[in-house]
């Protein structure tokens, strides 16, 4: 089966030369009964037969395992497949193989075509190319024969003309009906002569698809000549002109409009050669402050330019021709009338009458600079007050999506400006304010009116802040934001609750006076008479119900002492004393009650124990004692703990933190403790922190309770040293 010469299956005159001209070595190979036979080679591929295929009685059979299993991938994948192996000595370098699938109309069925390339010898590679660039170029390919039988068309013909491959080889051009027939007599004479020896480059003329379209096409003709170089056939290579025929019938009327378009443009143009002016518009007649355009023509462009220019503009100007597309660059000219200009140049290179002449198209920018210079100094001014003002400043969408915040912020509420820019405002209004201050915002909108509202709004640390806010409407185009100017008023609303309390102690100790004067004689004469009357009716069966009697007189003694207490200011002495006993002394008054109920007192000093304080010593024990007693009862009979913490503060002051882990006071009870009357013990009277308030108020120091429910109670209180 092994021949010098390659067998006829492939009968093609393109193929038949490269095989057995390239320098590659060529096998043909295709799979029967599950191995791979060879049917052809060329003469390079004679020294490669042994190391690659067995002689069996089917034929050459690939004994080789890595060529059998590319030339199986390349023919189920459809899919060119290579591997290479050194060819031993160094110098030799190594082969590379290169598996292509490939239908054989000869034998009706796919087969491998595999090319074997010496990496040492690659430049005899572009003849083995040459069936490969006549398959897969743009361009359309169709061979013909001697007696005008196709024998070859590639898929661009098909592509192009609608014709399959099975459709045309073997018939002649004029079967197909690709010629128009005004043009089959010139056709059949220029395909003469290319089979005489002549070529025909780019001809241009028209040929018709197989749907009936006619379409502009330009068409190379060549003789093809056989090894020996004798004219076997000819060929011809067409290209698909009908969009460029449209390409150039839309330019030609481009042009005209074009010209149309820059004698109207509002814009100034100029065109110049080398620096010289050709053409201008009237525009820019008048941008330069000439009355004709002859005062132009002829002159040069850099004479209007500031000389600090001339060197750009000289470079863009060069540049233009290698860098088609330019940024636009702002100039500073001097106008014929003598007049400072502003002006932005974008330049183009293009082609009249054959030769490359420079556009220019300008816009005069002078009145477009001065007001955004205006602007920048108005907007500098209005930063400079906003960035300096205590006030908080911002500006939100009408959804309340912050866009500008001031830096005023962050010194009060810790926020940097990045923080909060692009974020909603409301994701920081206290929840009880949320719905206010949305009514506002939508009032706003809605009226178009200043509105102006109160809120709390939380810091950076999940404080929460009294601000009062004036919100403006402003709108720009389709869209409305909202301008807010803010300031911190949580002293103020501070300051209001502390009157408001007051008033009540006001209103409290005046009620008290009245109340404890009418109170007072009378019980004493009761409290009199009854002593009396106990002494000679002291019987043992009655000595229970005395004790009631007068437990409960006292009690009633210690209320109207409570209420006097409220009514008038009292004799104090304010006297220096021993921070560690007075906590001491007050807690030993609570250790046996605090012993019955599981409850721990104790106590930690930071840098106090040593300390001392300038009070009124037995009202500031009150005070701990009616800290202490509600913490207690608040407790029993559970186990609980009470820690005293004692510590100082800035600015020579005391800090007294009374901490337990009592049941905590609910949220809508806190805002009450400390009103007169209010108690939600079944014994009190609701005066005890009322009075521990207004001491601590009457030393001039602050009295503060935090308590979350189910976890604890914090109370604080704050004095100075001296």
């Amino acid at each position: 089966m092994i021949m010098s010469k390659p067998n006829p299956l492939m009968n093609d005159e393109l193929f038949q030369a490269w095989l057995t001209q390239t320098s590659d070595s060529i096998f043909l190979c295709s799979e029967i009964q599950g191995k791979w036979i060879m049917h052809t080679y060329n003469d390079p591929a004679k020294k490669w037969i042994e190391r690659f295929f067995i002689h069996t009685k089917e034929g050459f059979e690939c004994k080789d395992i890595q060529l059998e299993k590319a030339c199986e991938n390349a023919f189920k994948k459809e899919e060119k497949t290579s591997f290479s192996f050194a060819l031993g000595e160094p110098q030799f370098g190594t082969l590379i193989l290169t598996c292509n699938p490939l239908y054989s109309h000869e034998i009706n069925q796919k087969v491998v075509l595999v090319i074997g390339k010496n990496e040492q010898n690659l430049v005899g590679a572009s003849h083995a190319s040459l069936l490969t660039y006549l398959t897969n170029t743009e361009d359309a390919v169709l061979v013909r024969d001697l007696s005008g039988l196709i024998t070859f068309i590639n898929t661009a013909f098909t592509n192009m003309f609608g014709w399959e491959s099975d459709e045309v080889i073997g018939k002649k051009v004029y079967e197909i009906n690709i010629l128009p027939i005004s043009l089959i007599e010139e056709s059949t004479l220029i395909n003469e002569r290319s089979l005489q020896g002549e070529s025909y480059s780019h001809v241009t003329t028209q040929r018709v698809r197989r749907n009936g379209e006619l379409f502009d096409v330009s068409i190379t003709y060549s003789y093809v000549t056989d090894l020996e170089g004798d004219v076997i056939g000819s060929m011809s290579v067409f290209r698909d002109m009908s969009e460029q025929k449209k390409i150039e019938s839309l330019l030609r009327e481009s042009e005209e409009r074009y010209r149309k378009l820059i004698d109207l443009c509002p814009l100034p143009i100029f065109v110049h050669e080398d620096g010289l002016v050709q053409y201008v518009n009237d525009a820019a007649i008048s941008l330069v402050g000439a009355k004709e355009e002859s005062q132009l023509l002829g002159h040069s462009m850099y004479s209007f330019a500031s000389k600090d220019h001339h060197d750009q503009i000289q470079k863009r100007s060069k540049d233009i021709h290698q860098k088609e597309e330019q940024d636009v660059v702002e100039y500073k000219i001097r106008t014929l009338d003598n007049k400072s200009k502003i002006i932005e140049a974008m330049v183009t290179s293009i082609t009249i009458m054959d030769k490359r002449v420079n556009l220019v198209l300008l816009n005069d920018v002078t009145e477009k600079k001065q007001q955004e210079q205006a602007l920048k100094e108005s907007e500098r001014r209005y930063r400079l007050i906003a960035n300096n003002s205590y006030d908080l400043i911002s500006i939100v969408s009408s959804e309340g999506i912050a866009k500008y915040i001031s830096p005023s912020h962050e010194r009060l509420l810790g926020y940097k400006d990045t923080e909060l820019i692009g974020i909603n405002a409301k994701e920081r209004i206290h929840p009880n304010d949320c719905a206010h201050t949305q009514e506002t915002l939508e009032r706003l909108l809605k009226t178009k009116k200043q509105q102006r509202i109160e809120y709390r709004m939380f810091r950076k640390d999940g404080t929460a802040i009294w601000l009062e806010s004036i919100l403006k409407l402003f709108e720009e185009g389709e869209k409305s934001d909202v301008l807010i100017e803010s300031r911190d008023i949580t002293e103020r609303v501070e300051n209001e609750k502390m009157i408001r309390k007051l008033d009540k102690l006001s209103v409290v100790g005046q009620l008290a006076a009245g109340v404890a004067h009418e109170i007072r004689n009378p019980l004493t004469s009761i409290k009199g008479f009854l002593q009396l009357y106990q002494q000679n009716n002291q019987k043992s069966e009655d000595s229970h119900y005395w004790e009631i009697i007068f437990s409960e007189l006292n009690r009633i003694e210690e209320i109207i002492n409570e209420f006097m207490v409220l009514a008038k200011p009292q004799d104090v002495t304010f006297k220096s004393i021993r921070i560690k006993d007075l906590v001491s002394h007050t807690i030993v008054l609570f250790q046996s009650e605090a012993h019955l109920n599981n409850i721990e007192i104790d106590v930690i000093y930071i840098n106090t124990e040593n300390e001392t304080i300038h009070v009124v010593e037995n009202q500031l024990k009150q005070v701990f004692i009616n800290i202490l007693r509600n913490a207690i009862e608040a407790m029993r009979p559970n186990h609980g703990r009470i820690r005293i913490k004692v510590e100082n503060c800035k600015n020579e002051r005391i800090r007294f933190r009374f901490i337990d882990n009592g049941p905590g006071i609910p949220k809508d009870r806190l805002t009450h403790i400390g009103t007169p009357f209010y108690t939600t013990k079944e014994k009190g009277i609701g005066l005890g922190l009322t009075i521990s308030q207004k001491i601590i108020h009457d030393h001039k120091g602050d009295f503060t309770i935090r308590s979350s429910y189910g976890r604890g109670t914090i109370i604080e209180v704050v004095l100075d040293v001296r």
